[in-house]
């Protein structure tokens, strides 16, 4: 017996099949049992991969724009040291730990915004000292930031 296999496109990841935007051939039947009752796959006509491709173009070139801006602000944030005053007690010691927020707030006042989760600590501050901050950009771009506490 000879099952019909049909050409899909996937409107999303589906485990063990492929990624969102891969053209797959499947039988007949996943298709209409599984993948297009649940929006996983459309049928892959001429329109659809015409706007699929059209779509992949535009994100590259997003992408590459994207990345150039990324590459400019790792490169302003490496020539930063960001100096913070926090309360201590006589041995040098945090009252708290410095928190992404933190960084987040003092890189304000030079005019630099970042997403909430783009800043992350290897081990948490709690000392007076010269430290790095991982930075995580748009674009796949990481970076450092040297942090200094008072």
């Amino acid at each position: 017996m000879v099952t019909k296999r049909v050409k899909v496109l996937l409107a999303q990841n589906v485990s063990s099949v492929g990624k969102s935007g891969d053209v797959i051939n499947v039988p007949l039947g996943f298709f209409r049992n599984f993948l297009s009752p649940k929006g996983l796959a459309f049928l892959a006509t001429k329109d659809r991969l015409d706007k699929v491709k059209k779509d992949y173009k535009l994100n590259l070139i997003k992408h590459e724009g994207e990345k150039k801006e990324s590459l400019k602000l790792k490169n302003t944030l490496q020539g930063l040291t960001l100096t913070l005053e926090l309360p201590k007690n006589e041995k040098g010691t945090l009252f708290s730990a410095v928190k992404e927020k933190d960084i987040l707030k003092a890189l304000l006042s030079y005019n630099i915004t970042l997403p909430s989760d783009s800043v992350f600590f290897d081990e948490p501050i709690k000392h007076i000292g010269i430290y790095n901050a991982n930075i995580k950009l748009p674009g796949g771009v990481k970076g450092s930031l040297k942090i200094e506490i008072k």
